[in-house]
């Protein structure tokens, strides 16, 4: 999703044609994976993370349950223009009800979240 093409068709062209015949886009996005967890219990739901985010949501789901342990439960992916709004999403996203803003920490050099 980061790189505003259609994998797909490239390679469906490189198997008809032997070559990619779909333009690569020259847009570049933040392309952000955050996972929810059954046992914890978010400020967000999922309307409103719908509600808010939506519109740039590009694939949303569950996890089956062989790689729920290190993937999480439920995931989104989403696409963003700056990374601050890569670490909004992520706060938003990963908000529990009874922990702080504090404890969702992301550092600039390692976008994973991290929660305490």
């Amino acid at each position: 999703f980061s790189g505003s093409l259609d994998l797909y068709q490239v390679w469906a062209d490189m198997v008809a044609y032997g070559e990619n015949r779909h333009p690569l886009g020259d847009t570049r996005y933040y392309c952000c994976y955050v996972a929810q967890r059954d046992k914890r219990k978010y400020v967000h739901t999922d309307s409103d993370i719908m509600a808010k985010y939506g519109d740039i949501i590009k694939m949303k789901g569950d996890i089956p349950f062989a790689i729920s342990d290190d993937m999480g439960d439920h995931f989104y992916m989403a696409d963003f223009n700056t990374f601050e709004e890569v670490k909004a999403f992520a706060k938003f996203a990963l908000e529990e009800v009874d922990k702080t803003d504090k404890d969702i920490e992301i550092d600039n050099n390692n976008p994973q979240p991290v929660i305490k």
